[in-house]
Protein backbone atom coordinates (compact mmCIF):
# COMPACT_ATOMS: atom_id res chain seq x y z
CA UNK A 1 0.00 0.00 0.00
CA UNK A 2 2.99 2.29 0.37
CA UNK A 3 4.37 4.49 -2.31
CA UNK A 4 8.21 4.03 -3.52
CA UNK A 5 11.22 6.46 -2.97
CA UNK A 6 12.25 6.72 -6.70
CA UNK A 7 15.63 8.85 -6.26
CA UNK A 8 18.45 9.58 -4.01
CA UNK A 9 21.61 11.25 -4.28
CA UNK A 10 24.99 9.48 -4.02
CA UNK A 11 26.36 9.63 -0.18
CA UNK A 12 22.53 10.46 1.05
CA UNK A 13 21.21 7.82 2.77
CA UNK A 14 17.74 6.24 0.93
CA UNK A 15 14.76 5.30 2.48
CA UNK A 16 11.85 3.44 2.13
CA UNK A 17 9.00 2.67 4.52
CA UNK A 18 7.41 0.10 2.81
CA UNK A 19 3.97 -1.24 4.34
CA UNK A 20 1.68 -3.92 3.00
CA UNK A 21 -2.01 -5.63 3.88
CA UNK A 22 -4.56 -8.04 2.53
CA UNK A 23 -8.11 -7.74 3.54
CA UNK A 24 -8.66 -11.28 3.86
CA UNK A 25 -5.71 -12.78 5.67
CA UNK A 26 -4.37 -11.19 9.14
CA UNK A 27 -1.04 -9.33 8.96
CA UNK A 28 0.97 -12.31 10.66
CA UNK A 29 0.00 -14.74 7.89
CA UNK A 30 1.59 -12.07 5.02
CA UNK A 31 5.07 -12.71 4.08
CA UNK A 32 6.98 -10.15 2.05
CA UNK A 33 10.92 -10.39 0.63
CA UNK A 34 13.03 -8.31 -2.03
CA UNK A 35 13.56 -10.52 -5.14
CA UNK A 36 15.42 -8.14 -7.02
CA UNK A 37 17.80 -5.25 -5.23
CA UNK A 38 21.14 -3.37 -5.60
CA UNK A 39 24.15 -4.59 -3.67
CA UNK A 40 24.11 -0.82 -1.54
CA UNK A 41 20.39 -1.63 -0.23
CA UNK A 42 19.42 -3.26 2.79
CA UNK A 43 15.86 -5.30 3.61
CA UNK A 44 14.56 -5.72 6.62
CA UNK A 45 11.02 -7.10 7.87
CA UNK A 46 9.31 -5.28 10.59
CA UNK A 47 6.04 -5.81 12.41
CA UNK A 48 2.32 -4.84 11.41
CA UNK A 49 3.02 -5.72 7.88
CA UNK A 50 5.76 -3.13 7.37
CA UNK A 51 9.38 -3.24 5.93
CA UNK A 52 12.75 -1.28 5.45
CA UNK A 53 14.21 -0.35 2.48
CA UNK A 54 17.45 1.31 3.57
CA UNK A 55 20.84 2.26 2.55
CA UNK A 56 23.45 4.79 0.81
CA UNK A 57 24.52 4.69 -2.35
CA UNK A 58 28.16 6.25 -3.40
CA UNK A 59 29.87 7.86 -6.55
CA UNK A 60 29.99 4.04 -8.54
CA UNK A 61 26.17 3.25 -7.80
CA UNK A 62 25.17 6.45 -9.98
CA UNK A 63 22.51 5.50 -12.34
CA UNK A 64 19.04 3.27 -11.95
CA UNK A 65 18.73 0.28 -10.09
CA UNK A 66 15.78 -2.02 -10.33
CA UNK A 67 13.71 -3.42 -7.35
CA UNK A 68 10.76 -6.05 -6.82
CA UNK A 69 9.23 -6.47 -3.94
CA UNK A 70 7.00 -9.54 -3.47
CA UNK A 71 3.84 -9.54 -1.24
CA UNK A 72 2.50 -13.27 -0.21
CA UNK A 73 -0.43 -14.57 1.46
CA UNK A 74 0.84 -18.05 1.17
CA UNK A 75 -1.31 -19.29 -2.85
CA UNK A 76 -1.39 -15.44 -3.93
CA UNK A 77 1.34 -12.74 -4.77
CA UNK A 78 1.78 -9.33 -5.27
CA UNK A 79 4.47 -7.71 -6.97
CA UNK A 80 6.22 -3.79 -6.47
CA UNK A 81 8.28 -3.67 -9.18
CA UNK A 82 10.14 0.11 -9.47
CA UNK A 83 13.68 1.95 -10.51
CA UNK A 84 15.92 3.78 -7.47
CA UNK A 85 17.57 6.56 -9.68
CA UNK A 86 21.02 7.57 -7.97
CA UNK A 87 21.90 10.98 -9.12
CA UNK A 88 25.18 12.73 -9.04
CA UNK A 89 26.65 15.16 -6.72
CA UNK A 90 29.89 16.63 -7.60
CA UNK A 91 32.48 15.03 -6.02
CA UNK A 92 36.34 17.10 -4.79
CA UNK A 93 39.10 16.49 -6.63
CA UNK A 94 41.69 15.17 -4.65
CA UNK A 95 46.10 14.58 -4.81
CA UNK A 96 47.29 11.23 -5.47
CA UNK A 97 50.60 12.30 -5.27
CA UNK A 98 53.28 12.97 -1.89
CA UNK A 99 55.32 15.89 -2.03
CA UNK A 100 59.08 14.87 -1.12
CA UNK A 101 59.79 17.71 1.22
CA UNK A 102 63.80 17.73 1.30
CA UNK A 103 66.61 18.75 -0.95
CA UNK A 104 70.07 19.81 -1.02
CA UNK A 105 71.67 22.94 -2.73
CA UNK A 106 72.85 22.70 -6.33
CA UNK A 107 70.95 19.41 -6.83
CA UNK A 108 67.59 19.12 -8.72
CA UNK A 109 64.28 18.89 -7.56
CA UNK A 110 61.57 17.66 -9.18
CA UNK A 111 57.77 16.50 -7.44
CA UNK A 112 55.70 14.77 -10.38
CA UNK A 113 52.47 16.21 -9.51
CA UNK A 114 49.00 13.51 -9.95
CA UNK A 115 45.56 14.50 -9.21
CA UNK A 116 42.45 12.80 -9.63
CA UNK A 117 38.69 12.63 -9.23
CA UNK A 118 35.55 10.91 -8.16
CA UNK A 119 33.76 12.29 -11.29
CA UNK A 120 35.57 10.81 -14.45
CA UNK A 121 34.12 13.30 -17.20
CA UNK A 122 35.41 16.57 -14.48
CA UNK A 123 37.72 18.81 -16.05
CA UNK A 124 40.72 19.33 -13.65
CA UNK A 125 42.88 22.85 -12.92
CA UNK A 126 45.90 22.00 -11.18
CA UNK A 127 47.61 25.47 -9.67
CA UNK A 128 50.63 26.39 -7.57
CA UNK A 129 49.03 28.94 -4.98
CA UNK A 130 52.32 29.57 -2.91
CA UNK A 131 55.78 28.30 -4.18
CA UNK A 132 59.61 29.86 -4.04
CA UNK A 133 60.71 31.83 -7.03
CA UNK A 134 63.28 29.16 -7.96
CA UNK A 135 60.81 26.68 -8.57
CA UNK A 136 58.76 26.29 -12.06
CA UNK A 137 55.47 25.44 -12.04
CA UNK A 138 54.07 23.65 -15.52
CA UNK A 139 50.85 21.35 -16.15
CA UNK A 140 52.17 17.97 -18.42
CA UNK A 141 48.67 16.61 -18.48
CA UNK A 142 44.83 16.47 -17.51
CA UNK A 143 45.69 15.58 -13.95
CA UNK A 144 49.64 15.95 -13.88
CA UNK A 145 51.91 18.98 -13.20
CA UNK A 146 55.41 19.05 -12.34
CA UNK A 147 57.36 21.40 -9.53
CA UNK A 148 61.30 21.59 -10.91
CA UNK A 149 63.89 23.63 -9.81
CA UNK A 150 67.47 23.58 -8.67
CA UNK A 151 68.14 25.66 -5.21
CA UNK A 152 71.11 27.77 -4.85
CA UNK A 153 72.94 28.27 -1.37
CA UNK A 154 70.82 31.58 -1.01
CA UNK A 155 67.37 28.94 -0.54
CA UNK A 156 68.92 27.28 2.47
CA UNK A 157 66.26 26.83 4.68
CA UNK A 158 62.29 26.01 4.87
CA UNK A 159 59.88 27.16 1.59
CA UNK A 160 56.15 27.53 1.80
CA UNK A 161 54.38 25.36 -1.33
CA UNK A 162 50.56 25.60 -1.54
CA UNK A 163 49.08 23.54 -4.60
CA UNK A 164 45.64 23.16 -5.72
CA UNK A 165 43.32 21.52 -7.56
CA UNK A 166 39.95 22.16 -8.56
CA UNK A 167 37.21 20.86 -11.09
CA UNK A 168 34.59 22.89 -13.23
CA UNK A 169 32.45 23.16 -10.33
CA UNK A 170 35.31 25.09 -8.16
CA UNK A 171 35.09 22.49 -6.02
CA UNK A 172 38.52 21.73 -4.85
CA UNK A 173 41.54 20.36 -2.70
CA UNK A 174 44.62 22.06 -1.57
CA UNK A 175 48.21 20.38 -0.80
CA UNK A 176 50.31 22.59 1.69
CA UNK A 177 53.95 21.22 2.43
CA UNK A 178 57.22 23.07 3.64
CA UNK A 179 60.01 22.30 1.48
CA UNK A 180 63.49 22.30 3.56
CA UNK A 181 66.50 22.73 1.55
CA UNK A 182 69.87 22.04 3.48
CA UNK A 183 73.55 22.27 2.54
CA UNK A 184 75.45 18.88 1.53
CA UNK A 185 77.68 17.20 4.31
CA UNK A 186 80.76 18.19 4.48
CA UNK A 187 83.91 15.23 5.64
CA UNK A 188 87.00 17.02 6.38
CA UNK A 189 89.98 15.47 4.95
CA UNK A 190 92.95 13.90 6.83
CA UNK A 191 95.74 11.48 6.11
CA UNK A 192 96.04 8.40 8.25
CA UNK A 193 99.31 6.54 8.12
CA UNK A 194 99.46 2.69 9.45
CA UNK A 195 101.89 -0.15 8.80
CA UNK A 196 100.84 -2.80 6.44
CA UNK A 197 98.71 -5.84 7.34
CA UNK A 198 97.50 -3.88 10.71
CA UNK A 199 94.00 -3.16 11.15
CA UNK A 200 93.03 0.88 12.56
CA UNK A 201 89.71 1.74 14.14
CA UNK A 202 88.51 4.27 12.16
CA UNK A 203 85.55 6.93 12.81
CA UNK A 204 84.07 9.88 11.35
CA UNK A 205 82.24 12.83 12.39
CA UNK A 206 80.11 14.28 9.17
CA UNK A 207 78.68 17.76 9.54
CA UNK A 208 75.79 19.63 8.13
CA UNK A 209 76.97 23.02 8.12
CA UNK A 210 73.46 24.01 7.85
CA UNK A 211 71.91 22.55 10.72
CA UNK A 212 75.16 21.83 12.68
CA UNK A 213 73.96 18.05 12.47
CA UNK A 214 76.20 15.64 13.36
CA UNK A 215 76.28 12.20 11.88
CA UNK A 216 78.81 9.83 13.02
CA UNK A 217 80.45 7.10 10.93
CA UNK A 218 82.50 4.09 12.56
Amino acid sequence: TSKPVISVVEDLIYEYQVAFNDAETPLGDLSIRASTLPAWLDFSVGKNGTALLKGTPNNNHVGFHEVVLIVSDGNLSTEQRFTIEVINANNKPFFVSNPNTGAQINVPYVYNIIVDDLDPEDILTIEAIRKPAWLNFSVTGDKTAVLSGTPSEEETGAHHIVLRVRDKENASTEQEFYLIISKQPVVTSFNIEIDEDQIYPFSANIFNNNFNDVSNLA
